[in-house]
């Protein structure tokens, strides 16, 4: 399947801005049910990077409204920060990529479920088998920048989960969870008989709350531990 689609981060009528080939499944519709089942492809990114994805779709129509089942899974996709722009969804995009900027090989599972008269469900798992990322930080709506720290990490292992409009104590929030995650910073200056890389391992999680634009209430509780860091 390569063809012209909408555009789910534009709503304009513009060419996918990823490549699926060899595309298999089953599209069956039936009573106001339309189902994509058993689908599998290969995924090819702008910068040409290959990998495999399946997915499935549930969609139905009433008078209450729409009813939607999405799952998607891929394996061993390479990209770029600017490809996971294109491949995911946007409040992912925004959530995980344009905070942690990631890029390299990996594997990723999303589902999306909406029912009519409550909030669009999104969990989505990414999984690092060999990716570099570099904290950019949350968007300040009030400002437009992001403030962040830059400290490049390579080699990364690791998972970033996220999942929407979760039940808390505090009413309904985005939760954003960082597992095992260990990469390596080059050394800008190494000192002889020093080590050339430094080791940084994550972990911890993220949670925003609902409220007004740019005034969305935030926990953040994330450990990060460095291991032969030279300072000078």
């Amino acid at each position: 399947i390569h063809g012209v689609f909408g555009n789910v981060h534009t709503s304009e009528r513009v060419g996918l801005p990823f490549g699926i080939q060899e595309g298999e499944g089953r599209l069956t519709y039936a009573d106001g049910d339309l189902r994509l089942e058993n689908f599998g492809a290969t995924y090819v990114s702008p910068s040409g990077a290959h990998g495999r994805i399946e997915a499935s779709t549930a969609l139905a129509f009433d008078r209450a409204g729409l009813h939607l089942d999405l799952s998607i899974r891929g394996r061993g996709l390479e990209g770029s920060t600017e490809d996971l722009r294109h491949l995911l969804p946007p409040d992912i995009v925004e959530s995980i990529v344009e905070k942690f900027l990631p890029a390299g090989t990996f594997d990723f599972d999303l589902s999306v479920s909406q029912r009519p008269g409550m909030h669009e469900k999104v969990v989505a798992q990414l999984r690092m088998r060999d990716g570099q990322f570099n904290y950019a930080g949350t968007l300040d709506k009030l400002t437009g920048k992001r403030f962040g720290f830059s400290y490049p990490v390579e080699r990364c292992s690791g998972s970033f989960s996220i999942e929407t409009h979760v039940a808390t104590p505090h009413g309904p929030a985005d939760v954003i969870e960082i597992k095992d995650l260990r990469g390596f910073n080059q050394v800008s200056r190494p000192q002889a008989g020093g080590p050339e890389d430094v080791a940084v391992e994550a972990h911890g999680r993220v949670v925003t709350y609902e409220g007004p634009p740019g005034e969305e209430p935030e926990d953040l509780d994330i450990a990060i531990e460095v291991r032969d860091l030279p300072i000078d």
